[in-house]
């Protein structure tokens, strides 16, 4: 499982690099997914890729793009042998700023599992990890691997408002 030391940006976006896995890379592969976004921070997806309704890569909902164009907020793929299995309900306390990793489950997308910074969203009175909710039956666990403001992981700000770009919230 991805820690708080994979969430490191690379020196720079290797995008051939990218686009050489994307042409190789099936539905039913296991992967483990490096993104970067303003609203969500740095955070890292494992999980099974599957194709969308669209015929695009995927995994956990998130796009990566296709050999022609990686997807923008994408920063790596790295293969992985499998995806842990949802352990029982179990959630720590999480404070806007704290990197976690989260368990995930659900019917769509199977079991995943997300390392990065929670961000809280007051506008929808929760706290998301790259776009998912720390809530609900869907999240199975959630592991507090450090406190706001005891890592160096950047920090994004509060969701206050739900705009355009906030359609990927699940």
């Amino acid at each position: 499982m991805a820690d708080i030391a994979d969430l490191w940006r690379p020196t720079r976006r290797d995008v051939k690099s990218l686009k050489e896995q994307l042409a190789t890379l099936k539905a039913g592969e296991t992967i483990a997914a490096k993104f970067e976004s303003a609203r969500y921070g740095r955070f890292i997806v494992e999980g099974t890729v599957q194709l969308s309704s669209t015929n695009d890569l995927t995994v956990a909902g998130k796009f990566l793009g296709s050999a022609k164009a990686p997807f923008a907020t994408l920063l790596s793929i790295t293969p992985i042998e499998e995806v842990p299995a949802a352990p029982s309900t179990e959630r720590a306390g999480v404070s806007h700023g704290a990197v976690v990793r989260a368990t995930f489950e659900n019917s769509g997308h199977g079991t995943f599992v997300i390392t990065g910074t929670a961000v809280d969203a007051p506008v929808l009175g929760v706290t998301v990890l790259g776009a998912w909710f720390l809530a609900g039956e869907v999240c199975r666990q959630v592991e507090l691997l450090a406190d706001p403001g005891t890592h160096d992981q950047p920090v994004p700000n509060r969701i206050l408002a739900i705009t355009d770009d906030a359609s990927d919230i699940v």
